[in-house]
């Protein structure tokens, strides 16, 4: 087997899209998920260009990275959030069902 630019080119792509993977499950900050979730989408869709599917790799880019993550994102900033005040009402719920027969 002999070491070509498209296999350091499939390598470099799957390390990012796993690499995006995992700190998409990692970080805390919901703007910083979105931004590994389209890394992901990013590396998927250059391995989709070195399987000569540009087609695919083309709506990947249109659809995941660009429309879905707009999406997630008004979403997000759109919604009035507290972090303060959400892990506060975590507790008491939790601890209000734990009390109960």
């Amino acid at each position: 087997m002999t070491f070509s630019g498209e296999i350091l080119a499939f390598i470099i792509l799957a390390l990012a899209a796993i690499l995006g993977g995992v700190l998409l499950l990692n970080l805390t900050k919901v703007v910083h998920m979105v931004v590994a979730l389209v890394l992901s989408f990013l590396s998927i869709a250059g391995i989709f260009i070195l399987l000569s599917a540009e087609f695919v790799a083309v709506v990947q880019v249109l659809i995941y990275s660009g429309a879905i993550t707009i999406i997630m994102l008004f979403g997000i900033m759109l919604t009035k959030h507290n972090d303060s005040e959400a892990s506060t009402k975590k507790t008491v719920g939790n601890t209000g069902c734990c009390c109960l027969p």
